[in-house]
């Protein structure tokens, strides 16, 4: 459709023998050879060659070449179609191509990386691309050797690997320690962790740290196991605190001056026990029971004269309860006269009550304080929540008052969901908070979803959500259940031995625990998998790993004493 043109371009031969023009050789060659331009004038325009014909040209420019001469063409091309294939568009044309070439490579590579990122895998058994899972792999200490299947993994941990859906059994084994086993179920697109597993060793000889008195009455570990504090006696307030952040673990003694106790009467029994640490690991809540009143005291055990007689310093010579409000020390919500308080050390002050005929409180998180209500008059109890700053209460639930049978409740977050354990009797449920938040007013509901519903052979008397909300976990004194929300399973186990008395089980860690048996320190994990008998334990004391899980500090009798022992749990 467009005009044709007249042009004279010289020619020359070239090695493959098509005709290139010399000052315009690019579009030349490419209408020639392609045929775009199917009319080629020779000479004075004698003939009409077509591109087939072209090559005759070469022959005769070449033999005219060699002979000293020049040929030119005169060219007759159409000017819409030799528009299109100027330099600068064919260069254009070029980098273009380049450029959706490498697009079209990274596009695929991500799309294979995030294929691969997401567990998709090619099964050749049948042609197709599946989405398998992720096993993580880890221990302490690390570099244990990794069996899957009963197949050797090739590298230890930490590691990983892709797998197709399916149960798969893992297995750690590492020189001077006692394997580990688990069997664990892979899920599609999902993350199945296996970096908890505490390789116990095989020799779990204990080392005696130090000598403590025959009339050992308490003992309490601090919630960072640096500090484990022993009380002498149960009728005075002496103690000893060992720094289990010390290789040597070192124990600092520390007497509470007389006037910052009350004298019991002539004949009143004077009862003194460890309560909590302060989150700074600074400070021993002490409960001083005389006669019939209890008073409260903090406990500066690197100075004592600095001790507080809370109770008496503050007016709450009727609290049944306290603990820390704060990780200094310096705040401590009390219940006094059913209603829970905030007490302020720094300022001596006493809050209006937060909230009003309590039975019984804990505290969860960022300190919301998780209460149950005594029997009201239909003989009800209500669960619930509040904060410091909230005018008022927020409640979950209500459930009807059964005899010998208290509510325990507790909540937790996993991920972005809130999730509340509550129990009574034998029986337990977890639920989610289905508004996918607390709400901080009674005027906006609370709806739960049962998750699953949990049941002992005892009346459960502790319910816990561990801190990172995975696992959710009852105990009757001779059993404990765990629901583990990452892989929805619920599992039972029942301690080892006999006991007269209730036996509980105790946090290591959130994985790892330990619970007495027959006078053994037995450790458990929190599915009640891979079990193991360490050492000689007095059941009256706690157990802790030192911060570094290098070693596990335990107190056992020896005697007519007794000891702070440890085991060294990384050799």
């Amino acid at each position: 459709g467009a005009p044709w043109r007249m042009a004279w371009w010289p020619v020359r031969a070239t090695s493959s023998g098509k005709p290139v023009c010399l000052s315009y050789s690019r579009p030349l060659m490419v209408t020639v050879a392609c045929g775009i331009c199917p009319l080629i004038l020779c000479g004075d325009g004698f003939g009409v060659v077509n591109t087939t014909n072209a090559y005759i040209i070469a022959d005769v420019a070449a033999t005219l070449q060699a002979q000293g001469g020049d040929i030119f063409c005169k060219v007759s091309y159409n000017k819409g179609v030799m528009a299109l294939f100027t330099p600068r568009r064919i260069a254009y044309l070029k980098r273009l191509l380049q450029l959706v070439f490498v697009l079209v490579i990274v596009i695929t590579g991500v799309t294979i990386l995030t294929a691969l990122t997401l567990g998709y895998s090619f099964n050749r058994k049948d042609g197709k691309l599946v989405q398998g899972g992720l096993l993580q792999f880890g221990s302490t200490p690390s570099g244990a050797n990794i069996i899957v299947n009963n197949t050797p993994f090739g590298a230890n941990t930490p590691n990983k690997q892709l797998s197709n859906p399916g149960e798969y059994t893992v297995s750690y084994s590492r020189e001077g320690y006692r394997d580990w086993k688990k069997t664990v179920p892979i899920k599609a697109g999902q993350i199945t962790w296996l970096t908890y597993a505490h390789l116990i060793p095989k020799d779990t000889s204990p080392q005696v740290m130090a000598q403590l008195p025959g009339t050992l009455a308490d003992g309490l570990p601090s919630g960072g196991s640096r500090r484990y504090a022993f009380l002498h006696a149960a009728s005075k307030p002496e103690v000893s605190v060992a720094a289990l952040d010390d290789e040597q673990a070192p124990l600092t003694k520390a007497t509470l001056p007389a006037d910052k106790f009350t004298a019991p009467a002539e004949g009143q029994a004077s009862t003194f026990k460890l309560q909590l640490w302060s989150g700074n690991e600074q400070y021993l809540l002490l409960r001083h029971t005389y006669g019939d009143k209890t008073e409260w005291i903090l406990f500066d055990y690197r100075q004592p004269a600095k001790s507080i007689n809370i109770s008496r310093q503050l007016g709450l010579e009727n609290a049944t309860n306290m603990v820390f409000g704060s990780s200094d020390g310096r705040q401590m919500y009390a219940l006094v006269d059913n209603t829970v308080r905030l007490v302020n050390l720094s300022d001596e002050t006493v809050s209006r009550p937060l909230v009003s005929d309590v039975e019984r409180f804990s505290l969860y998180g960022d300190n919301y304080i998780l209460y149950v209500t005594k029997p009201d008059s239909h003989n009800m109890q209500q669960i619930g929540y509040t904060r410091r700053n909230y005018e008022q209460p927020v409640p979950i639930k209500k459930l009807p008052t059964m005899a010998d049978s208290p509510v325990r409740f507790a909540i937790g977050k996993y991920y972005h969901d809130y999730y509340v354990l509550v129990a009574q009797g034998h029986s337990a449920q977890l639920s989610k908070i289905t508004e996918g938040k607390l709400p901080d007013t009674p005027k906006q509901s609370i709806t739960l979803k049962k998750i699953t519903d949990i049941n002992l052979g005892g009346t459960i008397t502790r319910v816990r959500i561990t801190s990172n909300g995975q696992l959710a976990m009852v105990q009757d004194g001779n059993s404990f259940a765990t629901y583990n929300l990452e892989l929805g399973q619920l599992s039972t186990t029942t301690l080892a031995g006999q006991s007269r008395e209730p036996r509980y089980v105790r946090h290591f860690d959130t994985h790892l625990l330990w619970a007495e048996n027959e006078g053994k320190l037995r450790t458990y994990e929190f599915d009640g998998a891979n079990q193991h008998d360490l050492v000689t334990h007095d059941a009256r004391f706690d157990a802790t790993l030192s911060p570094s899980q290098k070693y596990l500090y335990t107190v056992r009798k020896q005697g007519e004493r007794y000891q702070l022992v440890r085991v060294k749990m990384i050799l």
